[in-house]
């Protein structure tokens, strides 16, 4: 009796250590395939800087000008307001973004949102069709050559709405939406920061209380006391014009200094590719950058200035 005791806690205990190095197994190739994204990632990232100094090199020697946007015809305004007429008829959450959204800027700031609008689709799918990508899964998508929004799961509009500042932000070309742009050798540049200020304009427009993107929300919103009006990088955002917020920012730091801001900012879009100590990082790196600009004139409050943002900015450190 007690050999076959014996045996069969023998076989239990192999049996426990099978399943103990199956399980063991399948952790080390978790961490093992997410070294490798991360250094894939990383070194895209790197690859990527050094085409976009090529590309951009002579950006700093052009003086950009914001482009003075024209106001409204008679016929476009008379078309505007049928337009509206005709949401608030058939689509009240659009009506209500709409609305709500031009309390902030004005009609001829979303002139190619207003012109597609007729084609813009809706689609409200289930969670079964919720897709997996950037290591989360995603509640809602915008594809700007579709002019197509498509919303897995929301609450209160929040994703409905960040979506469809996607869609008001998107340029008159699919390579642009908001402040990502597509060059040709470089690929998709400026998404992170999109991301990032897409949600914080959610958040400051709208009122969502999200917890969607937090490290990229900071983070843009550091970028956004570059500006010395606010306002300019929210038109400068609605209207897709990444090298006018760029020509921004080489007010305050040098053309390689943004480009590897905007760049480092891409590996937050990747859930659990980018660790905490990579924002603090960065994050510290933007501040220096900002106390070197502002600091030689404490006159104006710019020290205090800097310690209310750093202090803000720790509010993410514990999500």
């Amino acid at each position: 009796m007690d050999v076959i005791i014996q045996i069969a806690l023998f076989l239990l205990t192999a049996f426990n250590l099978l399943i103990t190095f199956k399980e063991g197994k399948k952790i080390y190739n978790f961490y093992k395939e997410k070294y490798k994204r991360r250094i894939e990632l990383k070194e895209h990232i790197l690859n990527q800087k050094s085409l976009l100094n090529k590309t951009l090199g002579n950006l700093n020697l052009i003086k950009l000008k914001r482009p003075l946007r024209a106001k409204f015809t008679e016929e476009e305004a008379i078309h505007f307001n049928g337009l509206m007429d005709k949401i608030k008829l058939e689509n009240t959450d659009l009506y209500l973004f709409i609305d709500t959204l031009l309390e902030f800027i004005n009609k001829e700031d979303i002139r190619i949102f207003i012109n597609r609008i007729d084609d813009l689709v809706i689609n409200y799918l289930s969670l079964k069709e919720i897709k997996y990508q950037n290591g989360g899964y995603t509640a809602g998508t915008y594809n700007g050559q579709e002019n197509r929004i498509k919303i897995y799961f929301d609450k209160n509009n929040s994703v409905l709405d960040h979506e469809l500042l996607h869609a008001a932000s998107s340029g008159d070309k699919n390579a642009r939406v908001g402040f990502s742009l597509v060059f040709e050798k470089a690929g998709m540049f400026g998404e992170g920061l999109n991301e990032g200020y897409t949600e914080l304009l959610n958040q400051r427009i709208f009122n969502h209380l999200n917890s969607s993107y937090p490290y990229l929300t900071v983070l843009a919103e550091l970028i956004e006391n570059f500006y010395e009006n606010k306002d300019d990088m929210m038109k400068d955002f609605f209207h897709a014009d990444l090298l006018a917020l760029i020509s921004e920012l080489l007010k305050s730091m040098s053309l390689e200094e943004a480009i590897d801001i905007i760049t480092s900012m891409d590996l937050f879009l990747y859930q659990n590719e980018a660790s905490f100590m990579e924002f603090v990082s960065l994050r510290q790196k933007i501040m220096q950058i900002y106390e070197r600009r502002f600091i030689l004139d404490d006159s104006k409050g710019e020290k205090r200035l800097v310690k209310q943002l750093f202090k803000k900015t720790n509010n993410v450190d514990k999500t």
